[in-house]
């Protein structure tokens, strides 16, 4: 049965806080990457879904997933490569998705500002690589989000 609207929102939500926690991503791997659904909300847009523990992930790797692990990612590098390569590749990250494949679709630029948001009102800092600062991060973020919606 899909979910109602306050619930998915509710799922995000968790997500979020979840993610912040404990610095952890989940999504479903197979060695030919990572799992991907046709968006319930965009045409002609792909999603890649992420859960907030390896449970939830591990739950949703059935039926069209059934070949597909959980696999977890830090998020340094969620934020860094995944959210940006997303936006790059035009494609959307769902959040803490069901068993019905249904839940939230963000463009990965929102999720990674919303995540920083999140980080920076519990004073959590986290490790990046290309850098100094999330404060830094998140002012290229916006700048890279400007120019694309100028596009």
């Amino acid at each position: 049965m899909a979910q109602d609207q306050a619930t998915i929102d509710q799922n995000h939500k968790k997500f979020i806080q979840q993610v912040v926690e404990t610095e952890l991503v989940w999504g479903l791997e197979t060695e030919d990457g990572f799992a991907t659904s046709s968006s319930m909300e965009y045409e002609d847009a792909d999603v890649i879904a992420f859960w907030s523990d390896e449970a939830s992930a591990a739950a949703c790797a059935g039926e069209d997933w059934a070949e597909y692990t959980p696999a977890s990612i830090s998020l340094g590098e969620f934020l860094e490569n995944w959210c940006i390569g997303m936006q790059e590749d035009g494609l959307l990250a769902g959040t803490n998705w069901d068993t019905d494949l249904t839940g939230t679709e963000l463009e990965p630029l929102d999720l990674a500002l919303e995540i920083l948001d999140a980080l920076k009102a519990k004073g959590k800092k986290i490790q990046l690589q290309g850098f100094a600062s999330q404060e830094i991060f998140a002012e290229e973020l916006k700048k890279a989000w400007e120019e694309t919606e100028g596009e």
